[in-house]
């Protein structure tokens, strides 16, 4: 009977250790993902290295994201595609995306947009807002897939729901325009606005546009100049070139000032220098193209 008890209770020990220990290893992994959202890649890396951590799928794909983007650790393609499709065989949200970015880029492998929007579409379905965002914009574009409007607002919206900044423009942008349903002002005046106050540089200028014309709003230029500079300061070239406009013609109850016009034009053209983007035949609504590759 006393033989039988101290069985017992070192198997009950045994199963404390065990518990202990797991809860230990998934605290270093929890606080290795915290670092790793705050970009502290090189504070994450060490929780990352434990073996134990290796085999995590949320680990193997921010891995992955590092190794390709040579983050606190030497830029390696070969090991980061490795990385995300081990996460993404775990039905890894991140993984599969990873793995999307990959075909998407072209990198190691053939670049194939048609492979990439199938694991975008493993990832979104799979709830991830960033994937959900990018296979909106490849609907909307016809990238890797046809071009279906109707399809991209679907997909806007469920990351609109995740509280996506990206995904409410350019969802603003489809009712703006009524492709793919209706032609809704107002809801893209909405959606302007909560993408511009999350900071959204595009929705900052579309908003302005959209207090400028009074499209979903009162025509309001206090508003629009406000939102103009909001967009500019937030790096928006087309803002800069609105507010040169205005301060050189005299508009949205601007004073004309070719001190200030001269500044907000030469801002802008540096910044289409440095991102070599092209000024664009007429600044109205536009669309978020960017993509986000984790």
């Amino acid at each position: 009977m006393i033989n039988r008890s101290f069985k017992n209770a070192k198997i009950i020990f045994i199963l404390f250790l065990l518990s202990f220990c797991i809860n230990v290893f998934a605290g270093d992994i929890e606080k290795g993902l915290k670092l790793f959202k705050k970009q502290e890649y090189e504070k994450a890396l060490p929780y990352f290295q434990k073996p134990v951590a290796q085999k995590n799928p949320d680990v193997q794909a921010a891995l992955g994201y590092m190794y390709r983007e040579g983050l606190a650790v030497p830029k390696d393609i070969q090991k980061a595609f490795d990385l995300f499709l081990e996460s993404a065989r775990q039905n890894n949200p991140r993984g599969q995306y990873g793995m999307g970015t990959m075909y998407d880029l072209g990198l190691i492998v053939k670049q194939d947009k048609e492979k990439a929007f199938k694991w975008y579409m493993y990832a979104a379905e799979n709830g991830y807002k960033n994937a959900q965002y990018n296979i909106g914009i490849m609907y909307a574009r016809g990238r890797g897939t046809k071009r279906d409007y109707k399809k991209a607002r679907e997909w806007y919206e469920k990351a609109v729901l995740q509280g996506h900044k990206g995904a409410m423009t350019n969802l603003g942008l489809l009712y703006y325009r009524g492709w793919g349903g209706p032609k809704d002002y107002a809801k893209s005046a909405e959606l302007n606005t909560r993408a511009a106050k999350l900071g959204d540089d595009i929705a900052q200028y579309n908003l302005a546009r959209d207090y400028e014309n009074g499209t979903g709003v009162p025509k309001d230029y206090k508003q629009a100049v406000y939102w103009y500079f909001k967009g500019a300061e937030n790096g928006n070239a087309m803002a800069m070139e609105r507010l040169y406009e205005a301060y050189h013609l005299n508009r949205l109850g601007l004073p004309r000032d070719d001190e200030k016009a001269h500044y907000w034009a030469e801002k802008a053209r540096e910044t289409r220098r440095k991102t070599g983007e092209l000024a664009p035949e007429s600044m109205s609504i536009i669309e978020k193209i960017e993509r986000i590759w984790f």
